[in-house]
């Protein structure tokens, strides 16, 4: 019975520390310390969770940097793809199309570090058919753009639907996802223009929408300023996300010189944008898709009940060490 009694403190430590990091990161989604606590939740995919909270802790102690599930033996984490993994629908910008090396480079990087069951890319009419022609409206590219979405949404029933784009993929994008019929998880937006060819502030899209956005920005991006982005994402109603590429333009291109002086690649100032966007859609991904359906799962409302008494426990044995020290 002791040992029951302690498993159910031990789910209730664990359903009450996500549900406080979830509090934290609707909040303020970019802050130092729900970085620290996302990430170190991270490391355990969403069916490890599941299970750990499900069932008995192991007997045996665990080394660190492993995964015991069921009292087995110790195993690394690995990804696998199931209904938690999403589709994208990845959208080119007004002046090369879904075959560009951009474009390939980052549809396969969007893949792996999302776990994506499938990234989408496609060209829009007047960029198909070997002859490009200048990019109409982005309002009237929308219809076509929801085809292609619903057509993806049709193929991979019941998945996470990210929307993703480059430049003005990522304004069509973004006035795709404000429909009634789509319904999106995620937008993604690789190098928003913010700024007309006039110069105004095109925010009105943005303003609408409800759901989440990760914008990646080059610090040296003309057409997006990021004082006027900051100034747009305080006054939107969805959650949002930035990550600066520091002396990035537009496609994120950043000067040898800079390079040099910062002491850093190309690609590893890209690695950590992609890195910045899977982050931002696995803390959405346990707070609105792992949280709920498991605790229902498990049914223990004593874990709540004792939930005061256990944290106190859990602080003395150091299991919630990384959330106090994190200062939640």
């Amino acid at each position: 019975m002791a040992g029951n009694q302690g498993s159910i403190w031990r789910q209730g430590i664990f359903i009450f520390t996500l549900d406080t990091v979830f509090k934290s990161f609707e909040k303020n989604p970019n802050s130092q310390r729900s970085n620290y606590l996302f990430n170190f939740f991270r490391e355990k995919k969403a069916s490890e969770i599941s299970l750990a909270m499900a069932s008995s802790p192991p007997s045996k102690r665990r080394r660190k940097g492993q995964t015991t599930v069921d009292g087995g033996s110790p195993s690394k984490p690995t990804l696998t793809q199931d209904k938690s993994s999403p589709v994208v629908v990845f959208a080119h910008g007004a002046g090369a199309p879904s075959s560009s090396d951009w474009m390939i480079r980052w549809k396969e990087m969007l893949k792996k570090a999302l776990n994506a069951v499938e990234v989408v890319t496609f060209d829009y009419p007047y960029m198909s058919g070997g002859k490009r022609k200048a990019p109409p409206k982005a309002e009237k590219l929308v219809d076509f753009h929801s085809d292609v979405v619903k057509d993806a949404v049709s193929k991979y029933p019941g998945h996470p639907l990210i929307l993703a784009g480059k430049s003005m993929g990522s304004r069509v994008s973004c006035m795709v996802a404000a429909q009634e019929d789509i319904a999106a998880s995620l937008i993604v937006c690789l190098g928003y223009p913010l700024k007309g060819t006039n110069g105004a502030v095109r925010d009105e899209t943005l303003l609408q929408l409800k759901v989440p956005v990760m914008f990646v920005q080059g610090t040296k991006d003309g057409l997006c300023p990021l004082e006027k982005l900051e100034a747009v994402r305080k006054k939107m109603k969805a959650m949002s996300g930035l990550h600066e590429i520091d002396g990035g333009d537009h496609s994120f291109k950043i000067s040898k010189k800079h390079l040099e002086t910062k002491g850093s690649t190309q690609e590893e100032a890209e690695d950590a944008a992609i890195q910045a966007i899977a982050s931002f859609f696995t803390r959405l991904h346990l707070s609105r898709g792992l949280l709920q359906p498991k605790v229902q799962m498990l049914h223990f409302p004593l874990a709540f009940y004792n939930c005061r008494k256990a944290t106190e426990q859990a602080a003395l044995s150091h299991l919630l060490y990384p959330v106090f020290v994190a200062g939640v």
